[in-house]
């Protein structure tokens, strides 16, 4: 995989900024909540803005080289920005791989940050190639970093600083080979590039993740609804000459698999193990199956040793409905859903083993329901 660095004129110095902009990072359920509030967010307009001149500047140069222009995707720009965050904050970390021991880790290298965001579906494959960079345009000062400088910039403004900035960070990757060779590269389909930087301190991280050809492949929007007339800033200018699309031919089996992944994700955040004893009974399982039989063929399974851990424990079943629906055309992943199944029902929060499957019961254009099945063993008091 290709990892590339650039840097120019970084000073070090450690802040951890406790604010929106600076200490967190997102998966792809955030998406629709992050893109609906740009209106209200002059910082996360200016990072749009800047995005968006550094897409064209590279799609335009692409055209000029030969090379069909690469599709925007709003994923692997959350997989990008995550990473320009993570350099941002830890100030000094310009690298492509990210330490375990930080808060704001989302994975070792590129591949591992994109999975991240999307609950590890493979989703995507080849997006290990990914560009970096620092610029400091000040002497950098120990202390806060300050986000908040854009609420005060004006449309013009915006325009201006995110055309420079993003220029700034093109120019850098276009004069290094490494970097060049990425955004020229004719295998890439799609890309996300974030460009996260302050005004009080002139210090700008960048990162660019770019995407091979995947077997099915669906392209975001890029643009700037927040402010009307926004297309006559950004002109494009070069013509589009895109792969064709391949849209996936089933969403349902791909967002089930997220599905589970959440839910794994945030029952071992909770030290709640997934045990593979329980998942080998799930294959199985019978509508309206009794707990009786249940225990039965958990005891079959452990060749009766599983009567020991009876002794101490209880083996629960629990079933629920799900609901995935699409708004905007994003599918939102039920998060307050899956949370409250695990807080209020002590046979999941006090478990300390489990396993459970996602099926599907009924599916439409924009809804998905889905039956959840869960066995757990839990504690006697």
């Amino acid at each position: 995989m290709k990892y590339l660095i650039a840097l120019s004129l970084l000073t070090v110095y450690s802040s951890y900024a406790q604010n929106y902009a600076t200490d967190t990072i997102y998966r792809e359920e955030d998406l629709k909540w992050i893109l609906d509030g740009i209106a209200e967010d002059k910082n996360l307009q200016l990072e749009r803005m800047t995005s968006l001149a550094f897409h064209q500047l590279l799609n335009e140069y692409r055209v000029k080289n030969g090379e069909k222009t690469l599709y925007w995707d709003d994923k692997i720009w959350m997989a990008a920005r995550n990473h320009s965050i993570y350099m941002h904050v830890t100030l000094g970390d310009l690298m492509h791989n990210e330490s375990e021991d930080d808060y704001l880790f989302t994975g070792v290298n590129p591949e591992d940050r994109v999975n991240y965001v999307t609950y590890y579906s493979n989703e995507y494959r080849l997006t290990g190639f990914e560009n970096i960079a620092a610029t400091s345009i000040n002497d950098l000062v120990p202390g806060p970093v300050d986000r908040n400088y854009a609420q005060d910039l004006n449309w013009d403004e915006l325009v201006e600083m995110a055309k420079n900035e993003a220029a700034e960070m093109f120019n850098l990757w276009k004069n290094s080979s490494g970097h060049n060779a990425n955004m020229l590269d004719s295998d890439n389909l799609a890309h996300g590039t974030s460009i996260i930087y302050n005004d009080k301190t002139g210090t700008t991280f960048g990162t660019s993740v770019f995407a091979h050809v995947q077997d099915y492949y669906r392209p975001d929007t890029l643009e700037l609804s927040f402010h009307s007339g926004w297309e006559q800033d950004f002109k494009i200018k070069y013509k589009e000459n895109y792969q064709a699309i391949k849209d996936y031919p089933s969403d349902s089996d791909l967002l089930v698999n997220k599905l589970l992944n959440k839910f794994t994700i945030k029952m071992e955040s909770m030290g709640i193990a997934h045990s593979t004893i329980l998942n080998e009974l799930l294959p199985y399982a019978l509508p309206e199956e009794s707990l009786k039989k249940v225990k039965k063929r958990y005891l079959r399974s452990t060749k009766y040793l599983g009567i020991f851990s009876l002794i101490k424990n209880r083996l629960y079943q629990d079933e629920f409905e799900l609901q995935i629906v699409k708004d905007e055309n994003i599918w939102q992943l039920p998060h307050e859903d899956l949370t409250a199944i695990i807080e209020n029902n002590p046979s999941i929060y006090n478990a300390k083993d489990w396993a459970g499957k996602f099926k599907i019961t009924e599916q439409t254009e924009n809804l998905i329901k889905i039956n959840f099945k869960i066995y757990t063993i839990v504690p006697k008091n």
